[in-house]
Formats: C-alpha cells, sequence, structure tokens
C-alpha cells in the first residue's frame, strides 16, 4: 500500500458515514450508495449461503513490547516481553490454547492463552511471551504472532547491527613501598588507571621477583586503588603489580625496591 494509491472499499453504509471511527471513509471521494439495504442483503446472503461458519482467527491482535535496553533498537540476545491480547475471538471459537511467536519458520516463544475478558475494549484472550532476539540478524525483521483458531499477525521490530568486540581499554599500574621497613607487614600501595576514566575491574598479581605473593580482586567500588599488606623476610625485595581484566588491556608497574629489616 503506497501513499499515493486508490483503493476501493466496499463496505455498510454505518461504516462508510465514519461509523466506528472510520472516519476516513467519510472523506472518500467517488462515493456510490446500490441502493440496497444493509439488513436485506445480510439476510439474502445468509439464506444463499447457510449454513454459515464464520472465522474464529483474529485479523488483529494487541502486542505490547519491553522497550529494547539502548531505547532504540533491540540487540541479539537481548530478552524480549511481548504481553499479548485480543488472541481469542468473541464468541463460538477457541477458549484457550497457545500463543507463539515465530520469526521466519524458527519459534523464538510460546506462552499459555487465557480467556481473560477486558471490559473497557471488549476483548478477550491474553498470553505472556518472553523471547531472545536471534543471532546474526539486524534491521527490520517481521515476526509473525500466532493464536488459536488460525490467528496469524506480523509484527515489525528493530534489530540494531553488530558492533563487534569493543576495543580493549588501555590500562597504567603504579605502585608503591616504603624503602625501609622495620616489622612484619609491607604495605603495598597499587592504583590502576583507566584510559577512559572508568574503574578498572579485574585481578592484581604481586609478585616478589618471580614468585607470586598476593593476588587481590579488584572491583569498581575501589576505583583503581588498594592496599596490600604482604608478609615478607628479612631482606631485599622486588615488588611488581600486574592487573589484567576483561575489558581490559593488562598492565606492570615499575618494581619497588624494599629492604626488609
Amino acid at each position: 500500500m503506497a501513499d499515493d494509491q486508490v483503493i476501493k472499499v466496499v463496505t455498510n453504509s454505518f461504516l462508510a458515514g465514519g461509523g466506528d471511527n472510520f472516519g476516513a471513509f467519510s472523506e472518500a471521494a467517488n462515493v456510490a450508495d446500490s441502493g440496497r439495504i444493509d439488513l436485506d442483503a445480510f439476510v439474502a446472503y445468509i439464506g444463499e449461503n447457510s449454513p454459515v461458519t464464520p472465522p474464529t482467527e483474529q485479523r488483529a491482535v494487541g502486542a505490547t513490547l519491553t522497550e529494547p535496553a539502548d531505547g532504540t533498537a533491540y540487540a541479539a540476545g537481548e530478552q524480549v516481553t511481548a504481553e499479548l491480547s485480543s488472541l481469542l475471538f468473541s464468541a463460538g471459537g477457541e477458549t484457550s490454547g497457545e500463543a507463539s511467536i515465530r520469526l521466519g519458520d524458527e519459534v523464538l516463544g510460546t506462552g499459555e492463552v487465557t480467556l481473560q475478558i477486558v471490559d473497557a475494549t471488549d476483548e478477550q484472550g491474553t498470553a505472556t511471551v518472553t523471547f531472545t532476539v536471534p543471532d546474526g540478524i539486524e534491521g527490520t525483521q517481521v515476526l509473525t504472532i500466532t493464536g488459536p483458531g488460525g490467528t496469524e499477525v506480523s509484527l515489525p521490530i528493530e534489530v540494531a547491527a553488530d558492533a563487534g568486540p569493543c576495543e580493549p581499554v588501555d590500562t597504567r599500574t603504579s605502585a608503591s613501598a616504603p624503602l625501609l621497613v622495620f616489622g612484619s607487614t609491607v604495605n603495598y600501595k597499587v592504583t590502576v588507571r583507566t584510559d577512559d576514566g572508568s574503574p578498572a575491574v579485574g585481578t592484581l598479581v604481586i609478585r616478589d621477583g618471580l614468585k607470586t605473593v598476593a593476588t587481590v580482586d579488584l572491583t569498581a567500588a575501589q576505583y583503581g586503588k588498594v592496599t596490600v599488606p604482604l608478609k615478607l623476610k628479612r631482606g631485599v625485595h622486588l615488588l611488581t603489580a600486574h592487573f589484567s581484566g576483561e575489558g581490559f588491556d593488562s598492565s606492570l608497574s615499575w618494581p619497588s625496591i624494599v629492604l626488609k629489616l
């Protein structure tokens, strides 16, 4: 359907006059009245085609989806919950069943349909379907909502292009300790800074020469700063701190010489 397309509609006089909020019909051009009375035409049709079995599938359903995490488009792997309504025919159709959401031939999720009548809108049949956006897709994707009685309705969504893996953030690790220490504990102060200003989250490995003497988990709450108490024997020690973490480049501090007395 295009904006400049001319469409011919055959309908009853009530709808043609804009009834049931079909206001566009009242603005139509080249309106022609067949002269037949709606009721007479309806009765004649029933008489000629009895018994009449009306289709019970829904032409339209209600669908409210959770908003995309970025507010614009869904991402591959993102979980989406769809609240569906108006899934059941008002009378004579199914009273229960299953709703599903498909992408092509792949069923993304299903949910049980309950016969819940909404008084304000005179609709019935609701279901909740949760699904995960598949990998390897982007752009406009047309989902298919199915329900009892042959209901099948299309629902387009937008899926963002895969941005690919993020470049790791550069880090700089510095550390310090007193040159001369009297006593049993050496307080080794370590700071990890990031190029983008985010808190460094990962693991610090403290070594004395080639020997690992401590391992510390660095959390976001510490903002890249930690003091590590070390139990060192008497003598000369060469301390270094090595940081590594997911999404960050690793970094190594300059050595700190400590003379333990």
